[in-house]
Formats: C-alpha cells, structure tokens, sequence
C-alpha cells in the first residue's frame, strides 16, 4: 500500500518509508491528478512534474497491520491514524483510492442515515473535565478538548440534530457531545488509545439503542457498548 502526502506532513511518518521512484512510475497519472485538483490547466508537463516532486512525497506502508481487506472507507480513516494526517492519493493492490472522494461519499451515506435520528438539538452532559479525563485515561501532553460542540467538525460536514451521546465505531465506547482528543489536524475519539475519529466513526448513542434496546438511556463513560450487544 501506498499513500501521495504533502511533503512537510511526510516527515516522522512511522510505519511508512519512502517511495519516491513510484513518482516516475505513476507520473502520467499524476500529472492529470495535479491538473485537475490544483486546476492549473495551462502549466505544461515539466513545471506540474516539477511540482509534483518538490511538493510530494510517496510512501510505502510498512507496518505489521493488516490493511488489505478493509473498505475503502476504513482503509482511508487507517491510514490517516497511522500517518496523522489525511493522504491525497492511496494505491492499494494497483487501484488509486482518493480519500477525498471516500470521505464524501462516506457523508452523504451518514448523512442519510443520520436523518434518521430526528428529533432537536440536545443539551451537552454535564460532566466536569477531570471526570473525563479519568474515564478517558487521558495522558499527559494529550490535548483533549471537552465541552466544545461547536468545534467538533462532525457538524460541518454532515447535518441533523447534536445528541447529547455519540458512540465509537472502533472502540465501542460512549462519550458527551464536544469531546474530542486534537491530534495535529484530526480530531479523534477521547478515549486514550482509540484510533477511531469524531466524523466517520462517530454513532449517536441514539442509533446504538436501536439496535439494543436493552442498552442504558443515558451510557456511562468507559463502558464498551458492542454493537450487537
């Protein structure tokens, strides 16, 4: 597997190593990419590879992590925990994947299915940060942001009412609207260790309970919830 990222965000990349020569093995492709994305249809051929190698970097996945059978969509959240950052271009087994495509179609699946939880905006829970910070087993130097909804950039993306609740895709855990843990341009969920993000990954609680009705009103933090019980 291999990920297209900007250069400075290639730097410290752990699992990863670089792969510079598939540059020249992909270069037709990228150089229509370029083109495209950066809409720059007048630059000739040598000034976009010029770019090209001076802006990015390849790299190649060189972790222990099984990644071959994921989704795309999962593929892509992966890699971006893996690098910190978000690629622009993925090939796996040959097939280029761009995260940005996944990530929209990604929303506009959500979106449909977050319709669903209708109902108004709820109120954030009122639970202090050092509780959090506990339930969390957050560590020192982690930036965790508590209270804060109107940063959770779950909202800018995909529309429907704030739950009081949401759930983790990956760790099956509950957390209080506007807690999130800020890892350079991501934002992750609070729990110390997760690598599941606040966008895609995250559920409402209320979603959850459909499928188990048996599950609390209202969660408690630290509680792995499955998702079929």
């Amino acid at each position: 597997m291999f990920a297209l990222i900007d250069v400075k965000e290639a730097q410290d990349a752990e699992n990863f190593e670089d792969a510079s020569e598939i540059l020249a093995l992909r270069d037709k492709e990228l150089l229509q990419w370029l083109r495209q994305h950066h809409d720059n249809q007048a630059a000739s051929d040598d000034q976009l590879r010029e770019d090209l190698h001076a802006d990015y970097r390849v790299l190649r996945y060189a972790g222990t992590e099984r990644l071959s059978g994921l989704p795309e969509s999962e593929l892509v959240g992966r890699v971006e925990a893996l690098l910190f950052w978000t690629p622009d271009l993925i090939w796996r087994a040959g097939k280029c994947i761009d995260p940005s495509e996944v990530r929209a179609a990604a929303r506009n699946d959500d979106e449909d299915d977050e319709n669903e939880d209708d109902g108004p905006d709820e109120p954030m829970p009122d639970i202090d940060e050092g509780e959090q910070r506990q339930a969390f087993k957050t560590k020192a130097g982690t930036r965790l942001v508590t209270h804060s909804p109107d940063t959770m950039e779950r909202y800018d993306f995909i529309s429907g009412p704030r739950k009081a609740w949401h759930w983790c895709l990956h760790c099956e855990r509950a957390y209080p609207l506007g807690s999130y843990r800020q890892i350079r341009d991501l934002q992750m969920c609070p729990y110390e260790g997760c690598d599941g993000d606040t966008v895609m990954d995250l559920w409402t609680w209320q979603r959850v309970r459909e499928a188990n009705p048996g599950y609390p009103e209202v969660p408690e933090l630290g509680v792995v919830y499955g998702l079929y019980g």
